[in-house]
């Protein structure tokens, strides 16, 4: 299971998908050639941090019909999560400088 080779076995993977349809917080977001590379790390007994030095996607669209975003790629390399066993959540860390390049400059 990719999970608990993640959380509990800390191993580093590449991962590819070619294409993602997600809802969240009220958007639609699709996109394609998805790869990610996952570099977990124990924190704790109960926390496990993962670094992704490489999130690459193409073809990404955000809406909500209030908000449409399109981006041909994107890269979010530099992110990272922190997983909690207890309550099977990640908290997600994205820099300033990442998401400042998908924030539109009109907003």
């Amino acid at each position: 299971m990719i999970k608990q080779d993640i959380v509990n076995n800390y191993k580093s993977s590449n991962y590819s998908i070619s294409s993602l349809k997600y809802r969240l917080l009220g958007f639609n977001i699709t996109a394609s050639d998805i790869r990610i590379h996952v570099n977990p790390s124990k924190i704790d007994t109960v926390k496990t941090k993962i670094n992704f030095p490489l999130i690459f996607a193409r073809n990404v669209t955000v809406n909500n019909g209030l908000i449409n975003l399109r981006y041909y790629e994107i890269n979010l390399g530099s992110i990272y999560g922190i997983y909690d066993k207890i309550t099977d959540k990640m908290t997600m860390h994205i820099p300033i400088r990442i998401a400042l390049q998908y924030i539109p400059h009109n907003a």
